[in-house]
């Protein structure tokens, strides 16, 4: 393991730069990832492996506290001037003034580079600390401050030193001793937001116009708050509510803040400087007339060394009281616990690049989707709900966005109360569009960049007269992208009527990508509907399958190696066969009935153990922990392969053969499939062990190539690429030009 910090976890970085103060040699620099926080860069020609920057790393060497609980005071500085111009009480500028008074000095966060930077700097003049004065809501960058700190100690004078506690900590280990002249102030923070995010901000507000101040805590209009103003040179400003600013919404939400803010360990009141700094929201609660509105200061005292600097000011505040530690706790999140880190944060970056700030606020908020995902996601089917579960997870593991859309029916009534089993089953991982009738399903329009068409059948007769040309995307406007990925027709032909094939035939042209799941569907598109189309991977082979793992392992189901038996459709003949492959087996028999009939059908059941109703995570466990599989369902032999179990597959003419054909050939276990249940005796091979090492290379390869068509299906650039209709026209156009070009030459070797 390497020696210096490149060995220590990304996400216990504070960003504290104090590894780069300490390396002797100058091999550690600060840079930015993607995210726009700073993080060490080693470079290992200059590295001599000393291990300095590792053991000083507040991560692994813990900074001193001060008292377990510190006392806590209500403060205001006895200037209403100053407090205006503060962010709460204005007793950071007598602390630091009583310094610089007594010719030290005093560093602290300041705006550079036209208030696109904030960086820590030292000053040595009170007409310096106006630059310090005020909260700057994204993380400082603190590298050399370390250095020059220790050179003004080591040479006798005073230093204060405010920042982060997490900056605190880093300056406490870089110094490794305590110096009586040092006065250190943390700050009560709420996260350390990403410098990128905030110069997005910054270029959505200023729309072009330059910047002449950055003040997230203006009081002219609003009084003692959180509002954000910012003035350009023109004379205009942005002035925004803290309820409407869009960037406290994003660092209060933990969407715009580092990584390790989410789990910070100085978030509580066991602080690490002399004294804490804060602002006492809530203090008129406690005391009303300790709120006048201009600005009311949090202080914690920490240690003696705080207790002595605090005693030096309190000559000159108008209010210093002490008030519960408690009561500022509940007001003051960050003094209990650190902010969470929205599960939308990653989405928030991921667009940031490209789509700017406030947009991109949307999708950390999930207020927008990268994908609409449309399909029978919802319907009272095992198979569908875990086809579109992967699709969602392959979607987020691509970093992108998903809403599942409801689908209506034409005739306006609900789907059948099976339902809710499943929807309530996606509501846990993914966000679902609330209901809207087929003339008002264009509404998701708002809220979604592309739509997509999942696996199942999909584009059947009985599905249009059901949904209408939902699952065509009929609804879609035409700067949406449109991607059908692995959709089925379920059977070889489409059996629509004319007009449904005419109708359907325009739609699909708008795609901007379709592929379909049988072999067969490659024909089907081409015969009914004159179009190209690609033959794709069932999603739920590509899904990764920790994903899987992770809902079979919160089922409840303890026992295993049994004969599991998923019957979609029971018979006498399927159960005498089932009983048969127990004997000779020699295992139990458990026993799921489709999740839509079994209600209504679980009387025609007599063999085994029947699970009651069992829960979709229940299904993938029973899958899990089988031994061996029967099935009648073109997704229990995917999920028995998916978890490489010996299994046998009943044809279901039914519910369409040729899904089971395609699926069975492609992984070459063609044998696999009984046509006949009551042929089971004498098809004694099919109860044997299968050789899953030649199977698993087939589907690696065939994921890698569906997998890459769909991450290019959905990373064409902002704009449409040309759609399966303007391609059409294209070649309509080059067709007819051909002809009549053809028409010119033959009328010329005529004449000839």
């Amino acid at each position: 393991m390497a020696a210096n910090v490149e060995s220590l976890n990304k996400s216990e970085c504070t960003g504290c730069a104090a590894c780069a103060d300490i390396c002797p040699v100058g091999a550690i620099r600060m840079i930015a990832d993607g995210e726009g926080f700073l993080y060490p860069s080693v470079d290992r020609e200059k590295c001599v492996g000393c291990g300095l920057c590792k053991s000083k790393c507040p991560s692994v060497s813990r900074a001193a506290r001060g008292y377990d609980t510190p006392e806590c005071y209500a403060v205001m500085a006895d200037s209403d001037e100053l407090r205006m111009k503060s962010s709460s009480g204005g007793v950071f500028t007598l602390l630091a003034e009583n310094v610089i008074d007594a010719g030290g000095y005093v560093c602290g966060a300041a705006y550079e580079d036209e208030y696109r930077t904030v960086r820590q700097i030292i000053v040595s003049d009170k007409k310096g600390l106006e630059r310090l004065r005020g909260s700057k809501y994204v993380q400082s960058e603190s590298a050399g401050s370390y250095a020059e700190t220790k050179k003004l100690l080591d040479n006798g004078k005073s230093v204060l030193y405010s920042g982060c506690p997490c900056q605190i900590a880093g300056l406490k280990n870089f110094l490794s001793k305590e110096y009586d002249n040092l006065l250190t102030v943390d700050l009560v923070c709420h996260g350390g937001n990403s410098p990128k995010a905030y110069r997005a901000f910054l270029k959505d507000c200023a729309k072009g116009r330059k910047i002449t101040s950055v003040n997230f805590r203006e009081k002219e209009i609003y009084g003692w708050s959180t509002p954000v103003a910012i003035n350009y040179s023109d004379g205009s400003v942005t002035r925004q509510p803290h309820d409407k600013s869009e960037w406290y919404i994003g660092f209060l939400n933990g969407i715009t803040c580092r990584p390790y803010c989410g789990h910070c360990e100085y978030a509580g009141t066991h602080r690490v400087g002399d004294i804490t700094l804060g602002d006492f929201w809530g203090i008129g609660k406690y005391k009303e007339q300790w709120d006048d509105r201009k600005g009311t200061s949090l202080v914690l005292i920490n240690t003696k060394k705080g207790e002595r600097a605090f005693k030096k000011i309190k000559s000159r505040l108008k209010l210093c009281e002490k008030a519960p530690l408690s009561h500022a706790q509940k007001f003051n999140g960050a003094l209990r616990a650190p902010q969470a880190e929205h599960p939308g944060r990653r989405f928030f970056f991921k667009h940031l690049p490209e789509d700017g700030y406030l947009k991109s606020l949307w999708y950390g908020r999930k207020y927008r989707y990268d994908v609409g995902l449309v399909g029978w996601w919802f319907a009272s089917n095992y198979g569908s709900a875990l086809t579109y579960y992967g699709l969602g997870k392959i979607l987020e593991d691509m970093d992108m966005l998903a809403i599942m859309v409801q689908v209506p029916k034409l005739d306006g009534r609900m789907w059948e109360p099976q339902t809710k089993k499943t929807v309530d089953f996606m509501k846990k991982f993914f966000p679902i569009t609330k209901y809207r009738p087929v003339d008002k399903l264009s509404e998701v329009n708002r809220f979604c960049d592309m739509f997509m068409l999942g696996s199942d059948q999909l584009w059947t007769k009985g599905a249009i007269d059901l949904t209408g040309y939902t699952f065509f995307l009929d609804f879609a406007e035409a700067d949406k992208k449109k991607v059908a990925f692995a959709t089925s027709f379920g059977h070889e032909e489409f059996g629509g009527t004319t007009e449904q094939k005419k109708k359907a035939r325009e739609l699909l042209l708008d795609f901007d990508y379709i592929s379909v799941r049988e072999r067969s569907g490659i024909s089907a598109a081409k015969e009914n509907f004159g179009i190209e189309v690609n033959r794709d991977l069932d999603p739920v082979f590509i899904c990764d399958k920790r994903h899987y793992d992770s809902l079979a392992d919160k089922a409840d189901i303890k026992e295993d190696g049994y004969l599991l038996c998923y019957i979609l459709d029971p018979s006498e003949e399927k159960q005498k066969a089932i009983s048969y492959a127990a004997k000779r087996l020699g295992l139990k028999v458990t026993a799921i009935l489709d999740m839509k009939t079994e209600q209504r059908r679980k009387g025609e059941w007599h063999t085994g153990e029947l699970k009651d109703d069992p829960t979709i995570e229940e299904f993938v466990s029973c899958f899990k922990h089988s031994r061996f599989v029967l099935t009648d369902s073109h997704h229990g032999a995917c999920f028995a392969m998916i978890y490489e179990k010996p299994f046998a597959a009943f044809a279901n003419y039914s519910r369409g053969i040729t899904r089971f054909t395609h699926l069975l050939e492609l992984a070459g276990l063609p044998e696999r499939l009984l046509y006949d249940p009551s042929k089971l005796p004498e098809r004694a091979e099919l109860l044997t062990d299968i050789d899953y090492a030649p199977v698993r290379e087939i589907f690696k390869r065939e994921r890698a190539i569906s997998l890459e068509r769909l991450k290019g299906a959905l990373s064409f650039g902002k704009e449409r690429q040309p759609s399966l209709r303007s391609l059409a026209l294209r070649v309509e156009r080059l067709e007819k030009l051909v002809a009549e070009q053809q028409s010119e030459i033959d009328a010329l070797k005529a004449k000839k």
